[in-house]
């Protein structure tokens, strides 16, 4: 819980290959955001694909972590 707040502490994702995401997973959906005003409609499926595997990688991840904080 944060201090006297009675709210727990916010937490910061920053990327790391896991068995969620992968690195090259992570480096093609940050190119594919950069170009995303110019993409194929094949590459913002992909991107779109790519963000919803994140998405859920994130959920997978903060479950793992309220599991192990649970007693």
């Amino acid at each position: 819980m944060g201090p006297q707040s009675g709210h727990p502490y916010p937490l910061h994702h920053r990327f790391h290959p896991d068995a969620h995401f992968t690195a090259a997973q992570y480096y093609r959906m940050q190119e594919l955001l950069i170009r995303r005003v110019t993409l194929t409609a094949e590459e913002r499926a992909v991107l779109e694909t790519f963000i919803d595997t994140e998405l859920h990688a994130t959920v997978a991840r903060t479950e793992r972590l309220v599991r192990l904080c649970q007693p």
